[in-house]
């Protein structure tokens, strides 16, 4: 992997971690066609790792919040919700490895988070503003917790399925999207941790394309949080959905007539 073509896919995978249209289906795309021939998974944990810092850096305040106020409560429901993906990644690793090697499936994976999407359209849409603070239940936690788990699929979309879980379950739009984004961080920060050997073997070997990957990836994963809070409030978050739908289909229509 040249540090260009490490440079591309980590602004993919920060414009498309927070944004709903699965950041890990467009790194597939992405790397099908450069043509990449070099294992997936680590490039993919270690700009997940910069997504991950990025994370931190926005959400510095309400984290310094959460510590000082003891909210023990948030954090057990974080937790809790954290429990499903964990028990996912251990049980179906080597087949999330080999749908990293099928881009025909996530093509399929990614019209389904295109559906997931698009059925907010049949649920009213308040408005989302500043002041929504409302906290899922425990049981809406465990349950986006379990939305999450399916986005360990390349095609899934992490934040698009738990954001849109959580708005079916009641939550407020504000309180949902910041429930889903911190969701993300011991999720990133264990997958990384899990494949701390794999990613330093793979950067041994292509210092410059992680470099460069995981720094487009830090700056561009600012801009889409920042771009997923501004877009969101004008209720217009199921129109990542046909979004989705058109790569998928566009992304399927490339497989079956240039790669055959």
């Amino acid at each position: 992997m040249s540090a260009f073509e490490g440079f591309v896919l980590g602004i993919v995978q920060g414009l498309t971690e927070f944004l709903p249209v699965s950041s890990s289906g467009h790194l597939v795309i992405g790397r099908t066609i450069f043509g990449l021939e070099t294992k997936p998974l680590p490039f993919e944990i270690a700009v997940h790792g910069a997504t991950l810092l990025a994370v931190l850096v926005y959400f510095r305040g309400r984290l310094a919040e959460i510590v000082m106020r003891a909210e023990v409560g948030y954090l057990g429901k974080l937790s809790l919700a954290t429990v499903p993906i964990v028990i996912a990644a251990t049980l179906f690793r080597g087949v999330v490895e080999r749908v990293f090697q099928a881009p025909l499936v996530v093509a399929v994976l990614l019209a389904v988070t295109g559906t997931v999407l698009l059925s907010l359209r049949l649920k009213a849409k308040p408005g989302i503003t500043s002041v929504d603070r409302a906290e899922p239940t425990w049981v809406a936690a465990l349950l986006i917790g379990c939305a999450q788990a399916a986005a360990l699929m390349p095609g899934i979309s992490r934040s698009g399925v738990t954001i849109v879980a959580a708005l079916w379950l009641g939550v407020a739009p504000y309180a949902a999207v910041e429930f889903a984004f911190l969701l993300g961080v011991p999720a990133i920060a264990g997958a990384v941790a899990l494949e701390t050997e794999a990613i330093q073997s793979a950067i041994d070997g292509g210092s410059a394309a992680y470099a460069w990957g995981t720094a487009a990836a830090f700056a561009s994963a600012l801009i889409a949080i920042a771009l997923v809070f501004r877009t969101i409030q004008g209720g217009r978050f199921d129109r990542f959905g046909v979004y989705c739908w058109v790569v998928a289909v566009a992304f399927g229509a490339y497989l079956v007539k240039v790669v055959g």
